[in-house]
């Protein structure tokens, strides 16, 4: 969806939370899962593997 801006208060950005977005601090990414499901199972999985790694 191409980003968003730095201040989060712009027309664009309120457009976008319609879709319900998990807004990621990281250069050039907006992330929108397609399947929720999966993406939570992902995600937790993630943080798992994370924290076994520190």
């Amino acid at each position: 969806m191409g980003g968003v801006e730095g201040s989060l208060d712009d027309g664009l950005t309120k457009f976008k939370d319609n879709f319900n977005p998990t807004i990621n601090e990281m250069i050039g990414e907006f992330d929108i899962p397609v399947y929720t499901f999966m993406y939570r199972l992902i995600q937790k999985v993630y943080e798992i593997l994370k924290s076994k790694h520190k």
